[in-house]
């Protein structure tokens, strides 16, 4: 293998690992919202948490499928 694709490989494999972790990092922050959130009394602001809990998970799991595809290409 020529050293630059030894390069290029590693700057993946880095790149990589940095999107897993930030995806777990959204997933804990997601699953901390939703906590959050079903503690509050119902009305607007539970409502309103449950949405924002809600479009964390939706973007975690976008980032989690991207990923996914990166990596089996």
């Amino acid at each position: 293998m020529p050293s630059g694709a030894k390069v290029c490989s590693s700057r993946f494999r880095n790149n990589m690992q940095a999107e897993q972790t930030d995806v777990l990092d959204l997933d804990a922050r997601a699953d901390e919202a939703l906590e959050a959130a079903r503690k509050l009394p119902p009305g607007p602001a539970r409502s309103e948490a449950m949405r924002k809990a809600r479009q964390l998970r939706l973007v975690a799991d976008a980032r989690r499928a991207r990923l996914a595809d990166r990596a089996f290409r």
